[in-house]
C-alpha cells in the first residue's frame, strides 16, 4: 500500500512540475485541455472564430490569392478592367482593388464577377491549386463576407466532381445575400443548428436544426438567420456552381 502510494504521489508531483512549466496548475492544465477540445469540435463546423483571431494575416493573404486569381481569368478572357467592370456592374476602381488584394468584395460582388468571368467564386480558388482526396476538419477552402457574418467552406476536394458539398454558417439577423439569388441544377440543404427562413421564389420556409429541403435552385432564392442562433447548414449542389 506504502508502495502504491509512493507511486502515486511521485506521478502527482511530476504532473504539477510539467504544469508549472507550462504556466498553470494541474487542474488548469485539464481545464485548458477541455476547452481546447470543445473548440475543436466548434471548428469543425463552426468554422473556428477564435483560429481565425489566432492568425491575422490570413484575410490579407485570401484577399491576394482572390484577387489574383481573378486578375489571370480576366487576362486570359482578353478583358480590360472597364470591359469586366461594366459586365459585372461593379466601378473600375473597387474592381482594381479588389484584384489588388486591397479589398474584400461584398459576396454578391464576388458572384457577380465570377458570373462575368463565366466562373463560379469557388472556381476561382480553384485555380490556385486543388487538393485531391480527403479534405481535412477546417482546411476546406472558404468564403468569409467581410463582417464575418456569413462563413462558406467547401468541402469537396475539387468541383470537378457531379456535386459539391459544403457548409455556411449565417450569424443572426443577417441573410445569405443581399437579393435573392439564381443558378442552374439541383441543391439540398440540411440544416445543423439555428433557425432559418428560406426565400425560394414567392415561397418563404422556416426551417429548425434537423431539417432537410431540396429545391429548385433556378429560381430565386436566400436564407435568413433568424432568432439568436447561429445558423449551420450542409449544402449540396449540383452540378457545382458556387
Amino acid at each position: 500500500v506504502e508502495r502504491h502510494h509512493l507511486i502515486a504521489t511521485r506521478q502527482k508531483c511530476i504532473h504539477e512540475r510539467r504544469a508549472e512549466a507550462a504556466g498553470g496548475t494541474g487542474d488548469e492544465d485539464r481545464r485548458g485541455g477541455g476547452e481546447r477540445i470543445a473548440h475543436g469540435l466548434d471548428a469543425s463546423i463552426g468554422f473556428g472564430e477564435t483560429e481565425m483571431s489566432a492568425a491575422p494575416d490570413f484575410r490579407q493573404i485570401q484577399r491576394r490569392q482572390l484577387g489574383g486569381a481573378i486578375r489571370r481569368r480576366r487576362h486570359a478572357d482578353g478583358l480590360t478592367l472597364a470591359q469586366l467592370s461594366a459586365t459585372a456592374a461593379v466601378s473600375v476602381s473597387m474592381l482594381s482593388q479588389v484584384e489588388r488584394g486591397l479589398l474584400d468584395p461584398s459576396l454578391d460582388t464576388l458572384r457577380n464577377i465570377a458570373d462575368a468571368l463565366g466562373t463560379s467564386p469557388f472556381r476561382l480558388l480553384e485555380e490556385e491549386g486543388t487538393v485531391a482526396g480527403i479534405v481535412q476538419r477546417g482546411s476546406g477552402r472558404t468564403i468569409v463576407t467581410e463582417d464575418g457574418a456569413f462563413r462558406f467552406e467547401l468541402l469537396s476536394p475539387s468541383l470537378d466532381g457531379a456535386f459539391e458539398i459544403a457548409v455556411w454558417e449565417l450569424k443572426p439577423g443577417h441573410s445569405s445575400t443581399g437579393q435573392p439569388r439564381a443558378h442552374p441544377g439541383e441543391e439540398a440543404n440540411l440544416f445543423l443548428q439555428g433557425h432559418a427562413q428560406l426565400e425560394i421564389g414567392d415561397e418563404i420556409l422556416d426551417l429548425h436544426a434537423g431539417d432537410c429541403i431540396t429545391f429548385d435552385p433556378t429560381r430565386p432564392h436566400r436564407v435568413t438567420a433568424l432568432g439568436d442562433e447561429v445558423v449551420i447548414c450542409v449544402d449540396v449542389i449540383s452540378p457545382p456552381s458556387f
